[in-house]
């Protein structure tokens, strides 16, 4: 399963790494008080991993133009990819996935 990530720009001028999921998580990057959407964004994802395979793919918003911002979220997600990937792993060995891709 593949979801996007990108970076937009909120209402409120915030910049914001967006997880493009089914119910979109924003990890605002312009100050300290993402902790809860990061808790978020990981429960999401490990739950997704108990069933299948995920990879996070960086997509560029259109209108956005901070490049600094779009370089850190593509090594967020190399990152995060990273760590799904052993996540995954530990999950298979420890018999907790729903079915064995």
């Amino acid at each position: 399963m593949i979801i996007k990530m990108t970076v937009i720009k909120l209402e409120d001028g915030s910049d914001a790494f967006r997880l493009k999921s089914e119910n979109p998580i924003d990890l605002v990057v312009t100050n300290d008080s993402g902790t809860e959407q990061i808790q978020k964004m990981f429960v999401l994802l490990l739950g997704m991993l108990r069933s299948d395979n995920v990879e996070i793919e960086f997509e560029k918003t259109e209108d956005y133009g901070n490049a600094m911002y779009e370089d850190v979220c593509k090594e967020y997600v190399n990152a995060l990819n990273s760590e799904l990937k052993e996540a995954r792993e530990a999950l298979l060995q420890e018999g907790y996935t729903i079915n064995s891709q």
